[in-house]
């Protein structure tokens, strides 16, 4: 499960990147509400999904989002999400729109391109320091599937 794997990494972990691929037993329902229990991940600046799978509970994405607000997120959800799930999604969307929080981009087949772009430019925003700090702090861990 994704939340096991977060739960093993170390708290000075700044930048985790995760693709799901074809693998959806990885996550289901509970994985985002046993993460937004961990508390290793404070010091947590970059968070990307990739392929995400339409098994995560929104509820729960948009709790992250909110505790996580100085971590840059991005979520790429997989080609075959649900009709339901995207019209879940584009709530969520219209909610990290309407409150203006930065440093947020989800992305899925299909959606609104304007509201993307929003998202976006948005997130094109990102500190280069902040970069360069993170790449110049390298803690040894590369976390790949």
């Amino acid at each position: 499960m994704l939340d096991k794997i977060l739960e093993c990494l170390p708290s000075n972990i700044e930048d985790f990147s995760f693709w799901f691929r074809n693998d959806v037993s990885i996550v289901n329902d509970s994985t985002v509400k046993n993460i937004l229990k961990l508390q290793n991940l404070e010091n947590l600046k970059y968070f990307y999904l990739f392929e995400c799978p339409d098994t995560m509970s929104i509820e729960d994405l948009s709790a992250f989002i909110k505790k996580y607000e100085n971590t840059w997120i991005f979520l790429d959800f997989a080609s075959n999400i649900s009709e339901e799930y995207k019209e879940q999604l584009d709530s969520l969307i219209d909610e990290i729109i309407e409150s203006d929080v930065p440093k947020r981009v989800i992305e899925y087949d299909g959606q609104d391109e304007e509201k993307l772009q929003i998202m976006s430019s948005r997130f094109a925003l990102k500190d280069e320091d902040d970069e360069d700090d993170a790449l110049e702090n390298d803690d040894g861990f590369d976390v790949e599937t």
